[in-house]
This record gives structure tokens, C-alpha cells and sequence, in this order.
């Protein structure tokens, strides 16, 4: 017997090549919708036995259209997106996983920000050109003597810094706890504020964004592009912040506008930038963040290197239920029975 597991969001190029080895000697069949229709994927999942949703808002009609439906599988920590009660209510199992893919990103933003506050690009240009102050010979060096920061760099301190989250997922969540690892101080803005216990456990203080803006050392950006956050940070959200504070883009590259962004950066209103994102992508060579030398720019490669050990976390709960073994993560206290 083959089983249908149903990709609730539409299948973006590669995504099957990326997916399929994980589920080599399975009787799994992937399929996923050509939009993002309710429809659509209701007409799909009539057949499936397993689904597997990222941020895809699952509701009860579509839950209700699966008579075979055994297993809604969430791509995160959260099943908030997927209508619990009813899954519970129609005997289906609702499971989350932690995306690493995620993770991935909150690193990437990490090092960004670190690359930023310690002047790791400009500190290799010059040693990699051989800059010497004049007058300074090559010394061998010991435990006593050295060459300290021959090229008087100068760098940040991050202890007791404030980091500012612009968006608080998964990705903002794993930030925030990097972040509080460099004994930083953590501002989070999003539309719906934590309750307090929670912002007490993962250790954040929200903050209206203007206020967000102008106490931060460094702003990081992790929110989707929707028509609600196009262009959020523009000239008049730039000039709230401090002369000496960077901003960091992992999110998407419209959510900011990207010549306000390149104006304060040439101006030097703000002191630096660490940008996955962009406007355009690839960025084009007439681009005038290439020409600036405040900036570290990486090609929306945040996410690179997680399929390896992503896909396998995710999918083995699929394996687990076809092989008769018990489902991890669950969340509604239903374990899949596919026979």
C-alpha cells in the first residue's frame, strides 16, 4: 500500500529532490498543491494519510475532508496554525518538530552581528593586503611577546549591549537565546506581545518598535513579507537609531527600504549593516552596497548547509507511523494507527 503525504504549502522548485531521498524505502508518495487554496488542498488531502504544514493555516474543513487522514505533522515548535481541537475531535495525531533549518538562520544572524562588532571583514582586508604601521618589524612572537591589534582596530564588547528582535518566531526565539549567551540584553517587538510568563522564560522585554529602534545596538529583522510589513523599516525608522548601532537583515529584503538603508549607511547615520537580503536577488553589480565599507552582504544563504540534518528530523516521524512505532512530538495526545 502507498501512502499520500500531502505538502500543504505549493511545492517550490527542488523541493521534492530535497525531500524524496529521506523517504527512500518508504511506500510514500509526496504531493502538494499548485496554490495556496483551501480548496485545492482539501481536494488533495481527501486522499492523503499524512500532512505536513510549515505555516500553512490548516482549519477544521480541511482536517475534515481527510477520511484517511492519520497524521498533520508541523514544521516548528507551534501548532497554533492547525485547528488542534479538530484533529483531536476526527482522531487524527497532531505532531510538531523543531525546524534546524531555523536554528540555521538564528546562527547566521549571529554571525552577522559578530562580524559587525568585532570589524571581522575590515580586520582581514587589511591583514590579507599586508598593511605594517610604519617604523613595525615582525616580532617571533611568545606568551609575553606579541603584536596586540597591530592595526588598532577598534571593536565592541557585546556584554550589556541591547540586541533588538524585530519579530519573535522560532528564528527570533533561537536568536534570543544566543544572544542572551554574549550576556546581552534582548528588546523583541512583534504585533502580538508574549504573556508575561513567557517573556520572563525566554528571557525578553518587549518594546514598542520606535522604542525598540531607539535603545538597540543592534537591530536584527526576522519577519516574513506580507503587505503589512513591505517596506516597515524605512528613512524615519533608520533615524531613530543610535549613530553607533548596526542593522541586520534575516528576514526578507523588502520589509526594509532599501535606498533609506543605503543613504544611512553612506551618511553614516548608523554605523553598520549585515544584510542575508535584498530588493533584488542576486544582488546586481550596480548595487551601491557592494561600494560601501560598512556592510557585510551574504547571499541569502542563511538557511544554506540545514537540508542535511533538517529533512531527516523532519520526516521521521512519517517513517516511524508507516513502520508501526510511536509518533514523537504529539501534541493532542493522538497517536496515528494506519491500519
Amino acid at each position: 500500500m502507498t501512502y499520500v503525504l500531502v505538502h500543504a504549502e505549493p511545492l517550490r522548485p527542488g523541493r521534492l529532490q530535497e525531500i524524496q531521498p529521506h523517504l527512500a524505502g518508504l511506500p510514500i508518495e509526496v504531493v502538494g498543491p499548485k496554490a495556496d487554496d483551501d480548496q485545492a488542498l482539501a481536494d488533495l488531502v481527501r486522499t492523503g494519510t499524512f500532512l505536513m504544514t510549515t505555516r500553512r493555516r490548516i482549519p477544521s474543513s480541511i482536517i475534515e475532508a481527510g477520511e484517511r487522514l492519520r497524521l498533520i505533522q508541523v514544521v516548528g515548535l507551534s501548532a497554533a496554525h492547525v485547528d488542534v481541537a479538530a484533529a483531536t475531535r476526527c482522531g487524527v495525531a497532531v505532531a510538531v518538530q523543531e525546524d534546524v533549518g531555523r536554528i540555521a538562520v538564528a546562527e547566521h544572524g549571529m554571525a552577522l552581528l559578530l562580524a559587525l562588532a568585532k570589524k571581522i571583514p575590515e580586520a582581514h582586508r587589511r591583514v590579507a593586503s599586508g598593511e605594517t604601521p610604519p617604523g613595525m618589524t615582525p616580532v617571533l612572537t611568545t606568551e609575553r611577546i606579541i603584536a596586540f591589534n597591530w592595526l588598532n582596530l577598534d571593536a565592541t564588547v557585546l556584554a550589556g549591549k541591547v540586541a533588538g528582535l524585530i519579530g519573535l518566531g522560532e528564528i527570533g526565539q533561537a536568536m534570543a537565546r544566543m544572544l542572551r549567551g554574549f550576556r546581552m540584553d534582548v528588546l523583541y517587538y512583534r504585533r502580538r506581545r508574549l504573556p508575561e510568563e513567557e517573556e520572563r522564560q525566554q528571557g525578553v522585554t518587549y518594546a514598542p518598535l520606535d522604542d525598540l529602534l531607539r535603545r538597540s545596538d543592534f537591530v536584527t529583522v526576522i519577519v516574513p513579507h506580507t503587505p503589512e510589513t513591505e517596506r516597515m523599516i524605512g528613512e524615519r525608522e533608520l533615524g531613530l537609531m543610535k549613530a553607533t548601532a548596526c542593522f541586520i537583515n534575516i528576514g526578507r529584503g523588502n520589509v526594509v527600504d532599501e535606498d533609506a538603508l543605503i543613504a544611512a549607511l553612506q551618511e553614516r547615520r548608523i554605523a553598520g549593516a549585515g544584510l542575508d537580503v535584498f530588493r533584488l536577488e542576486p544582488l546586481p553589480p550596480t548595487s551601491p552596497l557592494l561600494r560601501l565599507d560598512n556592510v557585510v552582504l551574504t547571499p541569502h544563504s542563511a538557511n544554506a548547509g540545514s537540508a542535511v540534518v533538517r529533512w531527516p528530523a523532519i520526516l521521521a516521524n512519517f517513517r516511524r507511523a508507516v513502520s508501526g512505532e510511536r509518533v514523537e512530538g504529539i501534541v493532542n495526545g493522538v497517536q496515528p494507527r494506519l491500519s
